[in-house]
This record gives structure tokens, sequence and C-alpha cells, in this order.
């Protein structure tokens, strides 16, 4: 009897193989079916269908690096990156950035100057490594997620050390996750096991996020779980018990509600106190692989899909739209190139985070930081156009209900 293998299993060991982040978001854990034949449609839904509302006002350009993989601080498109996998808005306006294949920690001044602020050891090269101490002698393994806290302290989901970091005030320290049996590869394999720090466990952790009482959520996709780190001690968050996850990539806290994005399905999962939210399938133009969360200041929740290579927007009434992307009807399409959202074009996009009305997208395939500005009215539908005889009343300052003749007093 031949006997049958795990996917998840399957997932992780092509993970490793990689040595790349955005596997499993795309490919390791998700299902990818073939694309049908058939040209490019444009920036609608597929099918040749109008652009969504808001495609055409959105102004995507690229904030830092470009094409080529590399480890090169510098300003714009003389940086260079291996990967960036994660975001986070730091307090001062900059933007970290999470360079997993290069294994380090880097930095994005709002001029668009990369520096490197965290990490050492080879580049480009499958084996990360592990150790804390000094930010520049420290090493990681593939690092994912970010999350700033208002403090200053960063937050790092170390993917494939299976543990969170943190960087703050110039050195790495571990918070969660501990040391596990290798595998016949010699890599960590990770665990799952709840309890206080120095016992706890995590898989694969991609995502982490903070609550405004300081408690961290962690999207642990190697235990399809959302974990809980409070006082000392990791849990299983609520939303967990009453949702399953199958490939939780991204999590978002907004007030009192989490979010997390499920690469496994076009769904949000959604938690407030008391119960489940009311996030759930989407409609209208969804995503089918959200990967990475943020909000806008309407409340609209951002969500990046790493098979479409698109960046939609969630109303609060669950409705969904395309902000930037290209949808063609026969499949995911891939490329480089800034424009308006209509025109954009990215590969391997996998996280987001927001500044005010402005987007950040981390462009893995790409090896850049993408930008995107959204006007606060995006989600306004243009008015109609006005035909012949509307024209003449507006040029002659005469108001749409009147008759031409028509001299009675309002």
């Amino acid at each position: 009897m031949k006997k049958q293998v795990n996917p998840l299993i399957t997932a992780t060991a092509l993970l490793v193989a990689l040595g790349a982040v955005l596997f499993v978001y795309t490919k390791g854990l998700l299902h990818k079916p073939e694309p049908a034949a058939g040209g490019a449609a444009g920036g609608g839904g597929g099918g040749g269908t109008d652009p969504p509302v808001g495609l055409q006002s959105v102004t995507v350009s690229t904030l830092a690096g470009w094409a080529s993989p590399g480890l090169v601080d510098g300003t714009g498109w003389t940086a260079k990156f291996n990967g960036p996998a994660g975001l986070a808005l730091a307090p001062d306006g900059s933007l970290y950035v999470s360079d997993s294949r290069n294994h380090r920690i880097r930095r994005v001044t709002p001029a668009g100057v990369v520096l490197t602020v965290a990490g050492s050891g080879p580049v480009d090269c499958l084996p990360g490594g592990y150790a804390d101490g000094p930010a520049g002698q420290a090493r990681f393994f593939n690092p994912a997620g970010l999350c700033a806290a208002p403090e200053g302290t960063l937050y790092i989901a170390d993917a494939g050390n299976h543990r969170v970091r943190q960087l703050r005030d110039g050195r790495v320290t571990t918070i969660v996750g501990r040391e596990t049996p290798k595998d016949e590869l010699g890599f960590e394999q990770g665990g799952r096991q709840a309890g206080p720090v120095a016992q706890a466990l995590l898989k694969y952790p991609v995502a982490v996020a903070r609550t405004p009482t300081g408690e961290l959520l962690i999207a642990d996709l190697g235990n399809q779980a959302l974990r809980r780190l409070a006082d000392g001690t990791l849990t299983t968050h609520a939303l967990s018990a009453m949702q399953r996850l199958s490939a939780p990539t991204g999590v978002l806290v907004a007030g009192s509600a989490v979010f997390v994005a499920d690469a496994d399905t076009p769904k949000l999962a959604a938690w407030e106190p008391g119960g489940v939210g009311p996030a759930g399938n989407l409609t209208g133009v969804a995503p089918r692989c959200p990967t990475g969360l943020a909000r806008l200041p309407d409340g609209s929740l951002v969500v990046v899909d790493g098979e479409w290579n698109a960046v939609f927007a969630v109303t609060p009434s669950g409705s969904s739209t395309l902000l930037a992307g290209v949808l063609p009807a026969g499949g995911p399409a891939h490329g480089a190139r800034d424009g308006t959202g209509a025109e954009a074009l990215f590969s391997g996009a996998c996280a987001v985070c927001a500044a005010d009305w402005t987007l950040y997208v981390a462009d893995f395939g790409n090896n850049c930081i993408r930008k995107l500005e959204i006007p606060p009215d995006w989600a306004t539908p243009p008015p109609p156009p006005l035909d012949a005889r509307q024209q003449r009343w507006q040029q002659h300052g005469r108001r749409p209900g009147k008759r031409d003749g028509d001299r009675s007093a309002d």
C-alpha cells in the first residue's frame, strides 16, 4: 500500500528547499489551478469587464529596489533586496522590511534611502542562521512578517527558525520559540506547544501583530492556527477555536477586532471580543489568495493577493474591489510596471502596510517595495457623463429640472 504524504509536510519541505517565504504563501499550501487559455482582459475581474471604481485614481510607483536580487544599501532603484516578505511602519514614518532571502532586516526612509539594520552571515542562500545579540551580528532564517510597536520595538516572525524575535535598542532577542529536533536536511522542524515561553513551540510563524494592550498575535502557518502571546505564555487564540484556518498568512489588529488572511481560501477570518466578527467570504471582485492585510482611514481593509498579484480593498459592508493589478481572463499576471492601478503589475506581492492613504507593498518577485497612493474619495463613483441638454443647462447656468422657456421662480 502506497503511503500518503501529508500535503503540509510536502509544502514545508518545498519551503526549505527553495528558501523563500513566498513559496509558502503562493504554492506550498495553496491549490493553484492551471491557467486557462486566453489573453489579458485589462484591469477588470476577468472576461473583459470594465475596471472597478478606484483603479484609475490609484497611483503605483517604486519606492526602493528593482528587478535583480542583491544586498545593496542605497537610494531608490540603486538599493537591492532579495525577496522582501514583510513590512512594518516605524513610529518615525520609515519602513522596516524583512529581506527574507538575504536573512536581513532593512529600513527604508520616506525618501527611499535603504539601510541594513539587523542580520549577518551569507546572503542569497538556503540556510540562514540563528543568533541573538547585537543587531549587526544577529542571524535570521527567512524572516517574514513584522510589527513595530509605538515605543520602537520591532517584532519579527523568523519563519525558518520557528521563532518570534525582537529588535530593540540595537539588540536582537528571542521572545518565543526554542530549539527543536532537526529533519533529514539538518533544519529544525518546529513544533506546537502552548505554555510559558521557555517551553512554547511554533512552526513557521509568518506574521505578527500587536494589540493595544501589548499582546502579540502570531500567524502560526505550520500549525494552521492563530497564537496569542500574553504575560509570558503562548496560547491558541479564540479565533482558531471558532473558525478553522487552513493557511493563516496575515494578521491585522484594528481596535478590538482581529482579522486573519487565510491564503488557502478567498476569505478573511474575523474575531471581536465576545464572538466572531462579521467578515467572511468576500463578494464582488474578490481576492483568491489573501496573504497580507492593512486598513485605510475609512475602515476598509486592504488585502494583498499572492496568487493574482493584485491589491484589493474590502469595504466595511464586505464587498471588495480591485485597487491595483491586472486580472487577465487566462490566469494570474506577473510583471513589473508602475502607473495607475489599472496598469500596475506585480510579481509575488505578499505583504502590505498603510500610512494614512498611502500603501506600501512588498513585491517579492520584483525584489522591491512599491508605493500606492490612494485618494480619500477612491470609493466614490464618478458622476455619469452629461448629455447634450444637460451640458447646455450647465453652460447657461440653468438647473437640470427646468424646461427651455420656463422662467418661473424656484
